[in-house]
């Protein structure tokens, strides 16, 4: 496994954050990976070692293991401003545990400031201007800006400390792209 790393994943509903969010798990479990995946509804999720439906499923899970890919769908919901904060602090010492995170939102200004600020690679899919130029700001990153013009299937990928680059996830009609 790599060191822990952690995902924020932007968009709008059908722009392709959980196409995006899948191929990471895929990926995480080839290379011998686990992955919970908190999943309100409970979709299935290929590749994912166990989805589980509430917060505190999830934070018993992360608890007493290591290593795990942490996925949670609709982050805004669970890890947003009020989220409690026992959560948020598991999440953010995850990394001691060498726990990677994927966040997967469309309301990035509803998500927890401590979790915002704790994702290495930003994947921003179309969004609204203001969603657009939060991030860009927040990232320091005029490019990200662009973002409410990307097609479905495309995204500005943005790692700490380096310039947003136009990446295609997929093509619409069920082609992937690179992750």
């Amino acid at each position: 496994m790599t060191a822990p790393y952690h995902h924020l994943v932007v968009g709008s509903t059908g722009t392709g954050k959980s196409t995006l969010a899948r191929e990471l798990v895929r990926q995480y479990a080839a290379r011998g990976g686990s992955a919970v995946v908190l999943d309100r509804l409970g979709y299935a999720w290929p590749g994912a070692w166990r989805v589980v439906r509430t917060p505190d499923r999830l934070a018993s899970i992360v608890r007493a293991s290591a290593g795990l890919l942490v996925v949670i769908d609709e982050a805004d919901t669970t890890v947003g401003e009020r989220a409690p904060a026992e959560l948020v602090e598991l999440l953010t010492l995850g990394r001691h545990l060498a726990h990677s995170a994927v966040l997967i939102t469309h309301e990035p200004c509803d998500l927890h400031r401590t979790m915002r600020t704790q994702a290495d690679c930003l994947w921003l899919f179309a969004v609204d201007p203001y969603a657009a130029g939060y991030l860009a700001r927040t990232w320091l990153d005029e490019g990200l800006k662009a973002a409410p013009s990307l097609p479905r299937g495309w995204c500005l990928r943005k790692r700490r400390l380096e310039e947003c680059t136009r990446v295609r996830v997929f093509r619409p009609g069920g082609t992937k792209g690179a992750a």
